[in-house]
């Protein structure tokens, strides 16, 4: 449900909603938003926003049950001689994650070539997943021991930052897009899980170029800072990288489009996030592939 208010013709304008969702996991759900947009002029957007969201559990959260790691006997942190089984296992007690988020931000359009945006944000975070050590399991003896994991909803904090866009169209068939964030994140939890902690900083640059009405140029380069994710066997560490895509496009008529793309091209391979099924990482690659699109 949304509704937009005109507080001051043509300059001021309320909009309020609610999303509204029920699961059998935890119930009815309430999202609510409120957003003012203040408009002087033409030129100028200010506007501030505040929403509450939720991540409901999922059938995972409730009845899960992993195997995520095996340590062999003798060997830290098992000091036992049988192997020791790492599980983790849901919880039908699991309530659903929620996020207060809070958020202000200007654009300036001083020409139809240009535009600039601003925004800050600021996340309360509670109930967010964490895990706690349960009781070991024996039955499995003289096998292997069980040590499971319960997901529980430990965790809370803030996260924080600010947003910056820039789009210049410098020449009728040349655009350019640029955009930088920062993300500061203060996230607790006990000590068995540590909150994966996302880039710290992101800068991304891309050019479009359409020199010709058959022919298209794209090129995006981005840098990705220092980030980390949670394995049961601690945390792991992804490091920062710098890639390259390039895409060249050519329209041979109304309905055909051949294409040639080039994918993280400035390095062989990069890891860039981890499952949380804790599954091995996987890399992406450099790449190269063409593609033809037919439309009727």
């Amino acid at each position: 449900m949304q509704d937009q208010l005109t507080l001051v013709d043509e300059q001021l304008w309320l909009t309020l909603g609610s999303k509204l969702e029920h699961n059998d996991y935890t119930g009815i759900e309430v999202q609510p938003t409120a957003r003012l947009l203040w408009g002087p002029d033409p030129n100028h957007r200010l506007w501030a926003a505040i929403s509450r969201g939720v991540r409901i559990p999922s059938r995972v959260d409730a009845h899960m049950e992993l195997i995520g790691q095996v340590v062999p006997p003798l060997t830290s942190p098992n000091s036992t001689p049988l192997p020791l089984a790492l599980a983790v296992n849901g919880s039908n007690a699991f309530q659903s994650e929620e996020v207060l988020a809070y958020e202000t931000g200007y654009r300036y359009t001083p020409s139809n070539n240009l535009s600039l945006d601003l925004s800050l944000f600021y996340n309360d975070y509670k109930n967010l997943r964490s895990y706690s050590a349960g009781n070991s399991d024996t039955t499995n003896i003289p096998y292997y021991l069980k040590q499971p994991f319960i997901i529980d909803n430990a965790g809370k904090g803030q996260t924080y930052g600010v947003e910056t866009a820039v789009v210049w169209k410098m020449l009728d068939w040349w655009r350019w897009d640029l955009s930088y964030s920062f993300l500061k994140s203060e996230l607790t939890s006990n000590q068995y899980y540590q909150e994966a902690i996302s880039p710290q900083h992101k800068t991304s640059l891309r050019a479009l170029l359409n020199p010709t009405p058959d022919i298209t140029l794209d090129a995006w380069l981005r840098y990705v800072d220092n980030a980390s994710a949670f394995t049961l066997s601690g945390p792991a560490y992804i490091k920062s990288f710098t890639t390259l895509d390039l895409r060249l496009g050519w329209k041979l008529n109304q309905a055909v489009e051949l294409s040639l793309v080039g994918q993280n091209l400035l390095d062989n391979q990069h890891l860039e996030y981890i499952q949380e099924t804790f599954t091995q990482a996987t890399e992406l690659q450099r790449g190269v592939y063409g593609k033809v699109v037919w439309a009727f």
